[in-house]
């Protein structure tokens, strides 16, 4: 059975949008968080349907990547506020 998927992007874009919207439902709150809780949703799907297509296992190598970009995608967040308050930094 195959489901329409929600985004036309490519599985890293998607890996990527997921770490982002995490970030999101994580540091907001109220109708943000909520609108970020439903990207990860949709973009999971979406990841689970390409991985199931592709008949791909994710391996631990993998996992670690994703964990690796959630991480850094993290950091540009929090500078990126960091250099709004103090731009001369």
């Amino acid at each position: 059975m195959v489901t329409a998927r929600q985004h036309e992007m490519l599985l890293t874009d998607l890996i990527d949008l997921l770490t982002i919207a995490q970030i999101k439902e994580s540091l907001f709150s109220g109708e943000a968080s909520l609108a970020a809780t439903g990207d990860l949703d949709r973009a999971s799907a979406d990841v689970s349907e390409i991985l199931r297509a592709r008949n791909v296992e994710p391996s631990g190598r993998i996992i670690r990547l994703v964990m690796l970009l959630s991480e850094t995608n993290l950091q540009v967040w929090l500078n990126k506020d960091q250099m709004a308050v103090e731009p001369e930094r």
